[in-house]
Order: C-alpha cells, then sequence, then structure tokens
C-alpha cells in the first residue's frame, strides 16, 4: 500500500485522546462504490485498515483515512437515490428532521454530504435559501433552482461571506462525519459559519 494515498490516525477523532482498542483489522480490501469489470480488479489499489474505539469517549473510526482525492474522483459512483439503504436512511432524518423542527422555516440551510440532492429537494418548503456541499460536484457547481445552489467542495473550503447570502441557521449532514477526519476542527468550522441563531 502506497502511503502518500493515506493518512494514518493517531489521535480520537472527537476528544484527541490517544488510546483505542482495536475493534477488527482488515488487509488488502478494495474501496467501495467502484464498479470496473472483472478482468481489472486485480488492478485495483488495496488497503489495509482498522477499525477503533476510542477508550476515553468511545467514538468510533478509521485507522488509515485515504486521501479524499483518491476516494471522490471520477470513478466514485455511489448515488444516495439509487441506494435502498441511502433512501431509506434519508427518509427516516428527514421525519426526524420535520419531528423536531416543526416544519419551521429557515433563513438558510446548510446540508454537508448532499451527494445527489436526495435531501436537498425533501427540505426546499423549510428554508429561504438552501445551499449542498459534496466533492462528488468538484468543479461543476450549479444551481439547483433559484434558491438552491451546489457547490463542489469539501466543508473546510466553505466560505460564510462568499457561498451563502445569509448564513445558515440549520445544518444538516446525513453519513457525512464518519468519512472526515479532524471532525472536532470541522465542527468549529461549521459552527464559526452558521448564523447566531
Amino acid at each position: 500500500m502506497n502511503t502518500t494515498d493515506y493518512r494514518v490516525i493517531e489521535e480520537c477523532n472527537v476528544c484527541g485522546e490517544h488510546d483505542f482498542d482495536i475493534i477488527f483489522s482488515s488487509k488488502d480490501m478494495p474501496l467501495t462504490g467502484l464498479y470496473v469489470p472483472k478482468d481489472v480488479q486485480d488492478s485495483l489499489r488495496a488497503y489495509d485498515q482498522e477499525f477503533l474505539i476510542c477508550k476515553c469517549c468511545g467514538h468510533g473510526q478509521l485507522k488509515n483515512i485515504i486521501d479524499p482525492a483518491i476516494l471522490y474522483d471520477d470513478t466514485y459512483t455511489h448515488r444516495s437515490s439509487e441506494s435502498p439503504i441511502s433512501t431509506a436512511g434519508n427518509e427516516f432524518f428527514y421525519d426526524y428532521i420535520i419531528s423536531h423542527t416543526q416544519n419551521q422555516k429557515y433563513s438558510s440551510i446548510l446540508e454537508v454530504g448532499c451527494n445527489d440532492l436526495i435531501l436537498v429537494k425533501k427540505v426546499q418548503h423549510l428554508a429561504n435559501e438552501i445551499t449542498g456541499v459534496d466533492p462528488i460536484w468538484i468543479g461543476k457547481d450549479f444551481e439547483y433552482n433559484e434558491k438552491t445552489s451546489i457547490k463542489g467542495a469539501f466543508i473546510n473550503e466553505l466560505n460564510k461571506e462568499g457561498d451563502f447570502r445569509s448564513p445558515p441557521d440549520l445544518i444538516l449532514s446525513a453519513h457525512t462525519f464518519e468519512h472526515i477526519p479532524d471532525m472536532y476542527e470541522h465542527f468549529k468550522m461549521l459552527y464559526e459559519i452558521s448564523s447566531d441563531k
């Protein structure tokens, strides 16, 4: 395995401690979400991986964080709306949002990890402005409709002044942060770009 392809995480992404239990290890595993002809499969990169649990806070995380440029290149094909599990998960999450927000209207909603907009489309009635961000759209920013813009970026590339007409007062994310190292730093950044509300 080429060590320039990944970064070894030595501290908990949440609390910063260094004491882990190894829950399981795997050797030479291919990336998921890549669909290639059988004759190409043997030439794909394979990665060693461990799943760790922090003994201090209980957070679970991967030991080796693969370079996002490798994970989310043009061969990354997972689309939420094509997966029954993702579709059901987003439906459950949407019901949770509605039950906790009581259909409150927001100035600006940000969805981190919007993929193919399955949740962005469902929350249209809740906000005056919606921004979705996902690396699958890098180089392909677009306006979905008059109040919804999609940014091809990683969340640490968002800019409070440049990417929003008004700062987000509701931030949504499903099945995203488990893929992000330095989670605490990303949460701090989201706090800083969000509305005071």
